[in-house]
């Protein structure tokens, strides 16, 4: 793994994470424009107008573009864990500790009673391995799902605070 896979990588993640929070971006966007251009000509000034109509606009968005948003999503979550081992160096190794289809059966054709401490330290390392590689993944989900949260509240604007105290508002 080079620097220049790293930087693939990145790329991809920021590609899909515009991906998937563009059409909120932009319809919050659009709808705080007309409000804003609806209040401007009725002259009426009421602050939660925009919060209730961008957040059921973005609401009925994620309703209708939910289901592909997380295709997306499991797609590249597929295309990561399918090709670990050339995100990771060692190959042989994480595909001895990557295979899920290895049983207990098959680890001790004896079953349960022949599990010997060495063996159980290797299959606890195994399980480890593959719940820290797992973790690492879904960690790279979850950054690119907050980041597009934190865009999302940019945009929008969900100023909470001035909601709870109006004297906030300076």
């Amino acid at each position: 793994m080079d620097g220049n896979f790293v930087i693939g990588l990145g790329q991809q993640v920021i590609l899909l994470v515009l991906e998937l929070a563009g059409p909120i971006l932009l319809i919050g966007i659009v709808v705080g424009l007309l409000i804003s251009i609806f209040q401007a000509t009725t002259q009426i000034s009421e602050q939660t107008l925009v919060y209730f109509v961008k957040t059921a606009a973005i609401i009925v968005l994620l309703l209708l573009a939910g289901p592909w948003m997380m295709s997306q999503i499991v797609a590249f979550t597929s295309n990561i864990l399918g090709n670990l081992q050339n995100y990771v160096g060692f190959s042989v190794f994480l595909a001895l500790m990557v295979d899920t289809n290895m049983t207990l059966r098959q680890l001790l054709p004896g079953g349960v009673a022949n599990l010997t401490f060495p063996v159980f330290i290797a299959m606890a390392v195994r399980e480890t391995l593959v719940g820290m590689a797992l973790g690492f993944m879904m960690g790279l989900v979850f950054s690119a799902v907050e980041f597009a949260g934190s865009l999302l509240d940019i945009q929008v604007g969900l100023s909470i605070a001035s909601i709870v105290s109006p004297g906030l508002i300076g």
